[in-house]
């Protein structure tokens, strides 16, 4: 299999891909464990369904970042986005002081 991974070749490895996250998740598994753990592990999963990329990982104990990583230039205002939603309508008021 190449560097660059297509939906075929990794719904061949028995993984369950329903989403762009699975097929992002499946590739990043397959450059970190490799084909043939991937293949053992999906064997070793399945039971009525293929299992998910997100499992595997785990199954392997392989850890993946979900968050974002705190040096790129976005990460501030994905910050200042949630904080902002926590507050709520009124949070800013308070905070202003009013």
């Amino acid at each position: 299999m190449g560097a660059e991974l297509t939906l075929p070749a990794l719904l061949q490895l028995g993984l369950r891909i329903t989403s762009s996250r699975d097929l992002d998740q499946a590739r990043w598994l397959v450059r970190q464990a490799g084909v043939d753990a991937v293949r053992k592990a999906t064997h070793e999963l399945a039971s009525r369904h293929m299992p998910r990329p997100q499992r595997v990982i785990l199954y392997l104990g392989l850890e993946r970042r979900t968050t974002p990583r705190p040096d790129l230039p976005h990460a501030a205002a994905a910050q200042a986005h949630t904080r902002n939603r926590q507050l709520g309508w009124y949070g800013e008021a308070a905070s202003a002081g009013r």
